[in-house]
């Protein structure tokens, strides 16, 4: 099911075939892609799980390690 402002549910641009995913993560929720690797990492994202990546939002190559997280709603 969709709100009023959205006609569906994203898809996610690293898999077209599934939608973004939007999960409970602690007492907050997190919306997520799987990234360009391709595996679905819980919401851990790029720069979590790669200590070494660049501190950089927009710094995204085609082998990074992890999801990219859209946003995190308290």
């Amino acid at each position: 099911m969709t709100p009023d402002l959205l006609p569906s549910v994203p898809s996610d641009p690293f898999e077209s075939s599934h939608a973004l995913r939007y999960r409970k993560k602690n007492n907050s929720y997190i919306l997520y892609s799987i990234g360009p690797d391709g595996a679905d990492d819980g919401g851990k994202s790029i720069d979590e799980l790669d200590p070494t990546y660049p501190q950089s939002r927009h710094n995204v190559s085609s082998d990074s390690k992890g999801d990219i997280v859209a946003g995190v709603n308290p």
